[in-house]
């Protein structure tokens, strides 16, 4: 196995999914759920630079990434970080430490942003293919150097503990994909193929949608909402915009899985 040292913290991860909900364990898992997204879109986003003016890669640099990229590499998080490593197996996995994931300061530990997640997962596949260290480094970073991102998260403070809802729309282009998440304790949600589901356009296809805004509210002591601000592109060029509310119970400072609900109103027709 070819290694390369990161810092050390001890997390935990578990990975699941159900009715287009997925969890992701450890301290919340946030920054664990947008690793294996950005595997999962890695080769959407390297495509992006090849058609942005942003991006000054060469013939040979495209080709290399492109081939990193449209690999079948499967992520495997060193969730303790027993081995302060990242690797590849040879077989298709990469050891992805999850040290790796997170930045601190003054003692405060917070997920890294989807860019720079995706960074280093694009740096792990072209590692994988050969490169060394700083060259597979440098080279994703210039490869994701054209995708824009928005984060936002807010708190829901509920008796049973404090929920996180996360917003992370990441865009370049015409491309536009959104992840809306809940992190509780030890489990994260990520909710976008659930509200993805429940939208719909008053006239014709969805083609796309994204989000434009986020507000948290306590409705009980066990109970909180989420509200989302979303547009939808709709066939015939349509643009409509509405709320997305997200219901959700607790149990133990986590979300209840089976208790989400989706509800879609006031929907108008945008400018």
């Amino acid at each position: 196995m070819r290694i390369f040292k990161m810092m050390s913290v001890l997390l935990l991860i578990t990975l699941s999914a159900s009715a287009g909900v997925r969890s992701v364990g450890n301290g919340g898992g946030y920054a664990e759920m947008l690793a294996y997204l950005a595997n999962e879109k890695i080769s959407a986003v390297v495509e992006l630079c090849e058609h942005s003016k942003a991006c000054s890669l060469t013939e040979l640099e495209k080709k290399q990434v492109a081939q990193a990229s449209n690999k079948k590499f499967e992520i495997v998080i060193d969730s303790q970080c027993l081995y302060p490593v990242i690797g590849a197996d040879g077989a298709g996995n990469l050891t992805l430490s999850a040290c790796a994931l997170y930045d601190s300061l003054d003692k405060v530990i917070f997920a890294k942003t989807y860019q720079e997640i995706s960074v280093l997962v694009l740096a792990v596949r072209l590692f994988a293919d050969g490169l060394d260290l700083s060259d597979a480094m440098n080279l994703a970073k210039l490869a994701v150097t054209s995708v824009q991102q928005e984060q936002k998260s807010v708190r829901v403070d509920l008796e049973s503990g404090v929920i996180k809802a996360h917003l992370q729309r990441i865009f370049s282009g015409k491309w536009d994909h959104t992840i809306v998440s809940l992190e509780g304790k030890v489990h994260t949600l990520n909710l976008t193929e659930k509200i993805s589901q429940g939208l719909q356009c008053p006239e014709g296809n969805i083609e796309s949608w994204f989000a434009t805004g986020l507000r948290g509210q306590v409705l009980d002591a066990q109970t909180g909402l989420a509200e989302i601000s979303v547009k939808l592109l709709c066939s015939g060029g349509q643009k409509w915009t509405g709320k997305a509310d997200v219901f959700f119970e607790t149990e133990a400072g986590e979300v209840n899985e089976k208790s989400v609900q989706i509800q879609v109103h006031g929907l108008r027709e945008a400018n």
